[in-house]
Formats: C-alpha cells, structure tokens, sequence
C-alpha cells in the first residue's frame, strides 16, 4: 500500500463509495477545505502508480475540543488546551474495507505526528467517533470520552 498527500481535485469524491452517505458528503466538505489549505488530505493506494484509492484521511491542525474533564486527564490540569493534530474524516471504500487500510492510514499520521510533536508542541492526535467506530480506535491505542455529544460522537485522543 502506498500512502501519500491527494491533490483534493483527484477525483469526483461523489463516486468515493464508503457505505455511509453522510461521511461521504463530509468527505466532499473536508476535500473543498483541503484544496482552500486548511487541512491535508492523505489517500491510500493499492498500486505504485496511484491508480486505486482505498481510502483516505484528512487532518488539520488544532486544539483538543473535548469536555473539560477529559482535556485535564490528556493535559493534567485543568484549563489548559492541547495542542492536537485532528483527523476529520477517515474514509475506507467499501471494496477494501476490513482489509487495513484505515488502520494504515492512521498509523501514517501518527508517524507524520510523531515526527513534527517537538518542532510545535504537538500533544495529541485526536478525532470524533460514532459510537461503531469508537472499538476501532480504541484497539489503536486511542482514549473515548464518556461524553456522547448530540450527533452521536464522541471525542477521542491519543497522546504522542
């Protein structure tokens, strides 16, 4: 599997076929914010030529936003932010799902992560999960709130 930066325009995101129509269509918001500047989008292909995406992972830059009670067991005190790296959106085409590839996609990050937390004081990496993908990244190492917020989601962190 070959994991790198997309051009937001590579592809009509609308034909990008994950099983879950809502994600899709963030996945279209989150590409038109990569393509502004605002995050990174990161694809993952089955070939070296770049031909098929499997899935894909767009991440910004942020503060850890998570009930006060969960950012002082990240930072240790309260009232403190944490500077994260957020992962928007992870988004597996249902042909390759259950195969690795979120899994890879996310250790890439970590990695991406792991490399720059010195230069800017980064913290955490974090995200919103649905409560079905909450198993998901807890197997990777990632702490859930106990917070369910209105949509369903709850924040979760993993610290550098």
């Amino acid at each position: 599997m070959k994991i790198g930066l997309l051009n937001s325009q590579f592809m009509n995101w609308e034909f990008f076929d994950c099983g879950l129509p809502e994600l899709t269509r963030k996945l279209i918001q989150e590409a038109s914010l990569a393509e502004a500047g605002f995050q990174k989008l990161y694809g993952a292909f089955l070939d070296e030529a770049k031909t098929e995406l499997a899935g894909v992972i767009t991440v910004r830059a942020g503060q850890l936003q998570a009930p006060l009670e969960d950012v002082a067991r990240v930072a240790g005190r309260t009232g403190v932010t944490v500077p994260t790296l957020h992962i928007e959106v992870l988004a597996v085409r249902l042909a390759y799902q259950r195969q690795g590839v979120g899994e890879e996609l996310v250790w890439y990050l970590l990695d991406i992560a792991h490399d720059i937390r010195q230069e800017i004081g980064l913290y955490t990496l974090s995200l919103e999960a649905t409560e079905n993908s909450v198993p998901f990244y807890q197997v990777l190492g990632f702490e859930a709130s106990e917070v369910v917020y209105a949509d369903g989601t709850r924040a979760m962190w993993l610290v550098l």
